[in-house]
């Protein structure tokens, strides 16, 4: 679980994955330690450090803040509790 919390940032792009790069980054996370980024960029062929990526407007690291976060599964931790239907 986690709280949100509101910052008045806007990242937008055409580029879904440059898009969550950038969301990872400015949510205080490095991209090579999400998995579901990992995975998108091996399957693209893409790096995980933004170094493809432009950004225009502020700087990333002006605005990123670390946010904490847990995500609670079920018994054999194959699924997020929040999926799970009963």
């Amino acid at each position: 679980m986690s709280k949100s919390r509101r910052s008045n940032i806007l990242a937008a792009s055409a580029d879904v994955f440059a898009a969550d790069l950038v969301g990872a980054k400015l949510l205080g996370f490095d991209p090579s330690e999400v998995p579901h980024i990992v995975h998108a960029a091996e399957d693209r062929s893409r790096p995980t450090d933004l170094s493809d990526v432009v950004v225009v407007g502020e700087k990333i690291q002006d605005l990123a803040s670390h946010h904490e976060w847990e995500f609670l599964y079920n018994e054999e931790g194959t699924l997020s509790l929040s999926f799970v239907t009963t």
